[in-house]
């Protein structure tokens, strides 16, 4: 059986300081402004704008993007773009238990684990993407460095990996000085490849990543005004197992990719 599933968001995001303490530490308000969705899976087709579809069938079904829509949070980050928190973000998590049809159900320490796995789970991911962390020291071109990311699980897996970075030259667009600097990630992985679960015997094969990007960085006003950063990883394992028909075998492969693109407005 073969299985294709695509999916294109496109966000339209306000990002403006609030506060800047005396270690350079930035305090600032996010909000989405506009969420449109576009999916295909297996020859149907899914299309949701937040704000705008308010059958509550699709409201319940992308209660995710949904409760994003026009609800501000804010993140705090430090002078070399690391993130250091993500909060206020009570009025996503409510929503979208609302639109699940659960904000009166489910108990209050439920509710914020629900909260925190939505900011570990949608709000870091996107706001890593905007807010970039560079090196600690100077660079100039050809200069490199690496940042080295906490493991994550994968199957069996864990996975072990480092964003690499190189600046591949510096342009000028009106009077400000642009960075152009090539970005990748290397991956390490470990873990047992033959695994038994019950009279069920499973054999991975070990993944297959890559990773490219180019991203462009404002060295004047310290931001990030445009990026584009593609990933793809292929996951194969077989399966064997003794049944009352005999033994059984069967195999899956997974094929994931991802484009991410950036723009300053």
């Amino acid at each position: 059986m073969t299985s294709t599933v695509s999916q294109k968001i496109v966000y339209l995001i306000d990002l403006v300081a609030k506060d800047v303490d005396s270690d350079g530490n930035t305090e600032a308000e996010i909000k989405i402004n506009s969420l449109k969705l576009e999916a295909s899976a297996n020859g149907q087709t899914f299309n949701f704008e937040a704000g705008k579809d308010v059958d509550s069938a699709k409201t319940n079904q992308f209660a995710e993007f949904q409760s994003l829509y026009n609800n501000p949070f804010s993140v705090r980050f430090n002078k070399k773009g690391d993130v250091l928190e993500i909060f206020k973000a009570d009025k996503i998590s409510n929503k979208f238990l609302e639109h699940k049809g659960a904000a009166d159900t489910i108990s209050a320490n439920d509710k914020n684990l629900i909260r925190q796995d939505l900011i570990n789970g949608v709000l870091q991911p996107l706001i890593t993407q905007i807010i970039r962390k560079v090196s600690d020291k100077e660079v100039y071109k050809d200069s490199t460095w690496q940042i080295k990311q906490s493991p994550i699980p994968l199957m069996v897996y864990q996975i072990n990996y480092v964003n690499t970075y190189k600046v591949e030259g510096v342009e000028k667009l009106d009077d400000d000085r642009i960075a152009v600097i090539d970005a990748g990630i290397d991956f390490k992985y470990s873990g047992q490849s033959k695994v038994n679960q019950g009279n069920i015997t499973y054999n991975f094969q070990k993944p297959i990543s890559t990773a490219e990007g180019k991203y462009y960085f404002n060295v004047d006003k310290g931001i990030q005004i445009k990026s584009r950063t593609k990933t793809r990883l292929e996951i194969a394992y077989s399966m064997e197992a003794n049944t009352p028909k005999g033994k059984q075998k069967g195999m899956r492969k997974d094929i994931v990719m991802n484009t991410n693109i950036i723009e300053l407005l």
